[in-house]
């Protein structure tokens, strides 16, 4: 089967400690791009993540919730190179809300990469209205804390 005839998948890799509206609008923009997605849920070892269990299942209980097709959600606690190489997946989507995150994301590109040479990243800049949501900006007023605290 030729790369032509294969579906052609993506991974939209995260820690998703909060999986929210904005993850949910650029995982609905790759669907029109991509036959299927894997949400892959990782471990970020530069951030402070709770439990990678109680994350998979919350994102995994929010698409189950929402009827989304051609979606599957995985737990993963390596490299997400690796799973691209398991799965013959050449596809990695990214959202990027700002330039900060511009600059971040040029990084971890590079890291892909360097790491497989086969992998694409595929950006989407975040909509107008979804911009400033981030999981840490939630877990901050979940917790009465200001977005500048940590």
């Amino acid at each position: 089967m030729s790369l032509n005839q294969k579906k052609k998948a993506c991974i939209f890799p995260g820690t998703f400690e909060v999986f929210h509206d904005g993850h949910l609008n650029i995982l609905k923009r790759a669907l029109k791009l991509f036959d299927f997605v894997y949400i892959v849920v990782a471990i970020n070892n530069t951030k402070t993540s709770s439990d990678l269990e109680k994350r998979y299942q919350k994102v995994e209980e929010k698409i189950d919730s929402l009827s989304i097709k051609n979606v599957e959600v995985i737990k993963w606690d390596s490299k997400i190179s690796d799973f691209a190489k398991i799965k013959t997946i050449y596809f990695i989507i990214r959202g990027i809300r700002d330039v900060n995150d511009f600059k971040f994301e040029k990084y971890i590109a590079d890291i892909y990469k360097q790491e497989w040479d086969k992998l694409e990243v595929v950006y989407f800049f975040s909509e107008k209205k979804l911009e400033n949501i981030s999981s840490r900006k939630i877990i901050n007023l979940n917790k009465g804390k200001n977005d500048y605290e940590n």
